[in-house]
């Protein structure tokens, strides 16, 4: 008899079930007296008719509703020009982190200026002068910065005025500052893909996490519903670990983490999560038809 195979689909993903999946972690979070933040790793402006019709509008709505604590900035947020950045700026409750754009070449009447909001983190922002933000674990300190793609005017659209720094020498200054202020627990926010990540891991000493983005990289093991298992959960190198979360809103990653002495950081418990919720049903196709 012929082997046979059976297509299922499953409906999972979107913001209602992030929202329902975060809250019910940040609930719990509280419960056991531990402090909570959700990173944005970036891209989060294309890929549905939201931004193609409100320009981030909608965006900004759905990510304050989330309460992301930090976003780094993806090359699809710079695919129309600066302006639905912008726009998106003055709309957000959380900051935007780019240590590695330069936006003083911006004129000061430029309507749709990013240097100078204090939610800008970028590099050498008057309204907010350090690279980075800091985040309160008990009596110790955690600082998160973020690193943007250093070739975004061959990818995107970024307006003229801005420039992007070479990631390495910028990632090295703010680690050594940071070190300088006694600061040793640090997670670099990046948008330059988990092979860079990687590769970051050796050639930045002093960094304890990499949260990222731009290669829609799944870590975790998700062959039950038919994808390949790509990379393990929270992959450390030289002692940094690197996590990357998936694509399309379709998966969360959530970590609890241990502060190690030295600046190194423990996965106590934790992973990527296919979103789906207990009314989603198994679709099989019949003909033509999906049927649950």
């Amino acid at each position: 008899m012929p082997d046979e195979s059976i297509d299922i689909r499953l409906k999972c993903g979107g913001f209602s079930r992030l929202s329902a999946f975060y809250k019910q972690a940040r609930a719990q979070a509280k419960n056991e007296a531990v402090p909570f933040f959700l990173l944005d790793a970036g891209d989060s402006f294309q890929g549905t008719l939201y931004f193609t019709r409100f320009k981030g509008v909608a965006n900004a709505e759905l990510m304050n509703a989330l309460g992301v604590d930090a976003m780094v900035i993806g090359n699809h947020e710079l695919d129309t020009g600066n302006a639905p950045l912008a726009n998106f700026l003055r709309s957000v409750h959380f900051p935007l982190l780019a240590a590695n754009w330069d936006l003083s070449s911006e004129p000061e009447a430029k309507p749709t200026r990013l240097q100078g909001h204090p939610l800008m983190v970028s590099h050498h922002n008057p309204a907010h002068p350090a690279r980075y933000i800091l985040k309160a674990v008990g009596q110790q300190t955690v600082a998160i910065f973020g690193l943007v793609l250093e070739n975004m005017k061959e990818i995107a659209a970024p307006d003229p005025d801005s420039d992007f720094l070479p990631i390495i020498e910028t990632a090295n200054s703010v680690v050594a500052e940071l070190y300088a202020k006694g600061i040793e627990h640090i997670i670099l926010l990046s948008h330059l893909g988990y092979e860079r990540d990687c590769r970051l891991a050796n050639e930045i000493g002093g960094l304890s996490m990499i949260v990222g983005g731009h290669t829609h990289t799944l870590q975790g093991d998700f062959s039950a519903v038919g994808l390949a298992n790509q990379h393990p959960y929270g992959h450390t190198i030289n002692d940094v670990i690197v996590l990357q979360a998936g694509y399309n809103a379709l998966m969360a990653g959530l970590a609890k983490i241990a502060l190690l002495p030295k600046g190194k950081m423990s996965i106590e418990a934790g992973g990527n999560f296919l979103l789906t919720s207990a009314d989603a049903p198994l679709l099989t196709q019949q003909g033509d038809e999906w049927i649950p």
